[in-house]
């Protein structure tokens, strides 16, 4: 089954509708080959999300599946929101200078939670593997996430 661009600019526009500020993250149909990453067709019907990074094109992710596609990019633009949002955020949560990623990931689940509760709880769950030291508990206790 090919996927339509209609549909994937339907999907994404379904996340961006819940988290208005993400949109200008997400990544673009078909864009310029910068650094970053685009979401591209492929002739076999797939779509892909490509990442450029010093002239050189690598895809960390291939679907048929519009909504699985809009999952993925979400997570990766829901990531570079989050680090720049916990950079300008610092002073609010001294307590947590000590380890940024812990703000950073609730800003994540923050955000992932308005957009689709499951999607919040995957990515929850993924935390102690992909964030070595990380405790899900530390995390579940950041006022971002406990108010």
């Amino acid at each position: 089954m090919t996927i339509s661009r209609t549909a994937v600019q339907a999907a994404l526009a379904q996340v961006t509708a819940n988290v208005p500020d993400l949109a200008s993250r997400m990544p673009k149909i078909e864009g310029p080959p910068f650094d970053g990453v685009t979401i591209e067709f492929g002739s076999e019907g797939e779509v892909m999300l490509v990442a450029h990074e010093r002239g050189m094109d690598t895809v960390p992710y291939s679907t048929r599946n519009a909504e699985e596609l809009a999952h993925q990019a979400t997570l990766r633009a829901v990531w570079g929101f989050a680090l720049n949002w916990e950079k300008n955020n610092r002073d609010r949560f001294p307590e947590y200078r000590d380890d940024t990623r812990l703000t950073r990931v609730a800003k994540q689940i923050e955000i992932l939670r308005r957009i689709d509760p499951r999607w919040a709880e995957e990515f929850r769950a993924s935390v102690p593997a992909n964030y070595s030291g990380l405790a899900v508990d530390r995390v579940d206790a950041h006022p971002l996430l406990s108010s």
